[in-house]
């Protein structure tokens, strides 16, 4: 995931989304979840929209809606941020989740930017650096990638402030932004360095294998093979291919039930080719596809807490935190929250059904917060659950996706969020190519 900060000197203000608008409609800066702009829409609309803008040049999209965590009311040093938040996400790289590791890149900017993508200097620097630290902190904490983007200028009055840990990029021109994207720190897929190397060169390559092939041992090579061709062949004979078949039509079709009775009979079944190919068909194409499922979902806690850590959830005093839920553990959460909810956003190229069920775990007793709760999501589609729970009781959250959006597996995932430890339902849903993922808070 690449998330993008604006750095304020009270605060650091992250942009957590930004949504295409009718060309109709002005482009505006929000808090999220509210229904106000920020007193820099007006600048902001002028970023955007041609001819003095230059997010529509880009993009080819007149009006966006940006939703952030917090407060922006003046200057234009937000322009770089924004401008870096819009590329990425033309590109379909922001606030994206990579990998099952939860890796993420943050990438704190400031600067003020031209309709050439020219970069120039601000103020207040060292304020708005001193203002991150806890943001700083955190993101250290989680061993995360921390991207510091600004004018060289700018870089030069924070060379003594800035640690080793911090990844520097100094931009002034269009170029110097386009090499900051293409950096591959900022993305988590490993380089495939191996590939040019594991290739063939096809003269030398072709004429060694035939050398060896045809040595003084060829006639055990030839008889060697043609022993293994004719195991193969017989094994072919023996696996039940048109069973498999049926079964993924079944799965295909939404037919669980059946799915699940062929499944069964087969796992009873005395012949060992049979009952071995079913047991591959389940863990290669079911499970293997319940993984794929689960993983199109961008799944997050998100919390607000006061700005002065009392009471008072004033939303212009309120910082906000997310954490992405890659595994089955949830974290501590701060006793002295303002907001708490659950945000699901589908990932993938199709619509999806999700099921979401919530729970309080106060010792061995567990009490339904959000009661299952089945809704689609086309790609890029969000949804927001709140969570009203008390502080000493640690959550349970537990979610199914699927492709079919008939919901016949719907009844499995009620049945599981009844019994949230027990395994009857969830083995069901696994074992048809539902996507199914649970994690826990081990303390509130």
């Amino acid at each position: 995931m690449t998330c993008v900060f604006i750095p304020t000197t009270q605060h650091p203000v992250e942009i957590i989304s930004l949504t295409k608008e009718h060309s109709d409609i002005q482009s505006v800066i929000c808090i999220t979840n509210t229904f106000n702009a920020l007193p820099v829409s007006t600048a902001y609309h002028g970023f955007v929209r041609r001819p003095t803008g230059i997010i529509q040049k880009l993009t080819g999209i007149p009006s966006f809606r940006a939703d952030v965590s917090g407060i922006i009311d003046q200057g234009d040093s937000w322009q770089l941020s924004m401008l870096i938040a819009h590329r990425l996400h033309h590109h379909d790289q922001f606030r994206k989740a990579h990998d099952a590791a939860g890796h993420m890149a943050h990438i704190w900017a400031s600067g003020q930017v031209d309709i050439n993508q020219n970069v120039t200097p601000i103020q207040h620097i060292r304020e708005k650096f001193k203002a991150s630290q806890s943001l700083f902190e955190d993101i250290r904490s989680r061993g995360d990638q921390l991207h510091i983007v600004l004018h060289p200028d700018n870089w030069a009055e924070l060379q003594d402030m800035i640690t080793e840990d911090m990844i520097c990029h100094r931009v002034s021109v269009a170029a110097d932004i386009d090499q900051l994207l293409s950096d591959t720190r900022l993305s988590v897929f490993p380089p495939h360095s191996n590939l040019a190397t594991s290739r063939l060169r096809p003269h030398q390559n072709i004429s060694t294998s035939f050398r060896r092939l045809f040595n003084r041992s060829w006639k055990r090579r030839i008889l060697g093979y043609g022993l293994t061709i004719s195991i193969m062949i017989s094994l072919q004979q023996m696996i039940p291919w048109h069973p498999i078949h049926a079964a993924m039509e079944m799965e295909k079709s939404g037919t669980h039930v059946e799915l699940i009775r062929m499944l069964k009979s087969y796992r009873q079944d005395d012949r060992f080719i049979p009952r071995l190919s079913f047991l591959y068909f389940e863990e290669a194409y079911l499970k293997e596809k319940s993984r794929a499922l689960i993983n199109q979902l961008d799944m997050q806690l998100v919390w607000a807490v006061s700005d002065d850590n009392n009471t008072t959830c004033d939303h212009a005093q309120m910082r906000w935190h997310r954490y992405q839920i890659t595994d089955s553990t949830l974290p501590s959460l701060p006793r002295q929250r303002c907001q708490l909810y659950l945000e699901i956003q589908n990932n993938g190229t199709e619509r999806l059904a999700v099921a979401v069920a919530i729970h309080a775990k106060n010792g061995d007793m567990i009490t339904p917060i959000l009661q299952p709760a089945q809704t689609e999501l086309a790609p890029s589609e969000h949804i927001r659950h709140p969570i009203q729970t008390g502080d000493t009781k640690s959550l349970i959250i537990m979610m199914s996706a699927s492709d079919h959006l008939t919901m016949n597996w719907y009844r499995w995932f009620k049945r599981w969020s009844n019994r949230p430890m027990g395994m009857s339902a969830r083995k069901s849903l696994l074992d048809t190519g539902i996507g199914v993922h649970m994690a826990v808070q081990d303390k509130p």
